[in-house]
């Protein structure tokens, strides 16, 4: 049907205003006809007396079924999403350049266009979920099953544990190692980490993105950071402020953190966190924001870095799963944490596929303050430093080496431990790998 363009203007014009008695005559009727037919609702508005004196444009019935909302948007690798976005005329509210992935606003089917057309990998959808915080089964307590001598408590205790002291008989130091930190930040006035700091961003509050301006407003990511470099002492870090003085993050400041890092190209990035709570998630769900997760890690791992994370503080005995990330990917190295007795700490979840020390450990948490501090957070920078250990070693010997090459030597390096486990309905032996330097060393240079 046409309709001549100064019908078209009093159609589209708004406010309609038009007398109760006006809706009963035919040329109304005729004309919410046509109205209809142009894809424009007419409505009529009732008055304080409740009689309907005007009438407004809707938006289409294909427009109400088909908003434009927030998604999360991954273009396929080799493909620039900004342009992928830019010629499709779709607007992007964040681009992830190096990640090749926009947050952008648009319509499901707008987007699965894309997807068919092989120029989008996946999507996500932000900003409508209402799920609870995660729960998984868990683990009552842990029983000792070792007859070997308990090692003795001191400040040095869990370094000596994993053999620290091999490194410096081979001459491993942390010499053109760039290992990134993603947590609180780091006090860069810590003595020992004088001439360490390469890299400072703030993906939290802003407050600045140079070395100079370094700070932690909470201590974790400074601890984290004194464990590394009593193992490679002459490494460089790179830090990104992804949590909030609160402990908690956000995914989208974790998304952009990774975006940064992809073009540092890192060696090895120390993850001490996880995603437990929905407020951290940006409106995704779970699985969701794991599937996005997911393929950041993958992306970040195919350039080469080495990714390392905490196995988690639950007791939780689930395995290794993508639901838990970062360290469910089969693109990170899981960490598990023991005690002092080489059990594991009662606190560990058992997806760990390498553990370290994790209870008791001591560490700087801000310049002068040191202490010691429990969680898989502190067994982690082990397993990081071990990775960069493994790297140089391998550069100076002319071994090639790759994610899983890596992964490989730490797990068959590693001693057999064993601890007892008590569930709610059941106890069992669960066995595992513990970290050695020393054993490391010799299985690279064998292999």
């Amino acid at each position: 049907m046409e309709i001549s363009s100064n019908l078209l203007d009093l159609l589209t014009s708004r406010p309609y205003i038009i007398s109760g008695d006006a809706l009963k005559n035919r040329f109304f009727k005729v004309l919410a006809s046509i109205a209809l037919a142009a894809g424009i609702y007419l409505h009529p508005l009732k008055n304080s007396e409740g009689n309907i004196n005007s009438i407004s444009q809707q938006p289409s019935i294909s427009q109400q079924e088909n908003p434009e909302e927030l998604y999360l948007a991954f273009a396929f690798e080799g493909k620039d999403s900004a342009e992928v976005f830019r010629i499709a005329n779709i607007e992007i509210v964040t681009d992830y350049n190096n990640l090749e992935a926009s947050v952008v606003n648009a319509t499901k089917e707008k987007l699965d266009e894309l997807v068919n057309s092989g120029d989008l990998e996946f999507y996500v959808r932000r900003n409508g979920s209402l799920e609870n915080v995660r729960t998984s089964p868990s683990y009552i307590r842990v029983i000792e099953d070792d007859t070997e001598k308990p090692t003795t408590l001191s400040n040095e205790w869990a370094h000596n544990r994993v053999r620290a002291t091999a490194l410096r008989r081979n001459n491993v130091t942390g010499q053109g190692i760039k290992i990134g930190i993603f947590d609180t930040g780091i006090d860069s006035a810590v003595p020992e980490f004088s001439g360490m700091v390469a890299g400072f961003h703030d993906h939290v509050y802003n407050h600045g993105d140079t070395i100079e301006q370094a700070y932690d407003d909470y201590g974790h990511g400074t601890f984290v950071a004194s464990i590394i470099q009593r193992i490679l002492p002459e490494c460089k870090f790179y830090v990104y402020k992804i949590h909030q003085q609160s402990g908690e993050n956000n995914i989208s400041d974790v998304f952009e953190a990774f975006d940064v890092a992809y073009s540092d190209h890192l060696d090895v990035i120390n993850n001490s966190w996880g995603l437990d709570y929905p407020t951290e998630l940006d409106g995704m769900t779970f699985e969701d924001a794991n599937k996005a997760l997911e393929e950041v890690i993958e992306r970040i791992s195919a350039t080469g870095t080495i990714v390392v994370a905490s196995a988690g503080n639950d007791s939780s005995i689930t395995l290794k799963s993508l639901q838990h990330l970062p360290d469910g990917s089969p693109f990170a190295i899981s960490v598990g944490a023991t005690n002092i007795l080489d059990e594991v700490a009662d606190f560990s979840d058992l997806d760990g596929e390498i553990f370290a020390p994790g209870e008791t450990v001591y560490g700087t948490r801000r310049n002068n303050i040191h202490t010691f501090w429990d969680g898989t957070s502190f067994s982690g920078p082990f397993v990081a430093g071990a990775v960069g250990a493994a790297i140089e070693y391998s550069r100076e010997h002319n071994r090639e080496y790759s994610f899983e090459s890596i992964k490989n030597a730490l797990i068959k390096s590693g001693e057999r431990q064993s601890s007892i486990i008590v569930t709610p309905n059941r106890r069992f032996t669960y066995r595992f790998k513990f970290l050695n330097l020393n054993r490391l060393l010799e299985y690279i240079r064998r292999h």
